[in-house]
């Protein structure tokens, strides 16, 4: 049972991670919010913003892909750190 699990997680890759999934839905979240700020915000506080929430899902992609738990552990702890 175990095993099927860990297999199917290897399949659909970093995308098949709860944490990955839910932070990629902050992230589009986070776009649609930022989209209704005033102009002269959109490359200065809005960007770093939208910076921020995308680089949750990436920081976790990066270190999924890396197949090393050290560095996957790496990229989740600049998620939460960033």
């Amino acid at each position: 049972m175990i095993e099927t699990v860990e297999q199917e997680n290897l399949q659909k890759g970093f995308r098949g991670l709860k944490a990955w999934q839910e932070s990629y839905q902050l992230a589009l979240e986070v776009y649609k919010a930022t989209e209704a700020f005033p102009m002269q915000e959109r490359f200065s506080l809005t960007l770093q913003i939208r910076k921020a929430a995308l680089s949750v899902s990436s920081n976790i992609a990066e270190g999924y892909e890396r197949r090393s738990r050290k560095e996957f552990a790496k990229g989740l702890m600049r998620s939460v750190c960033a």
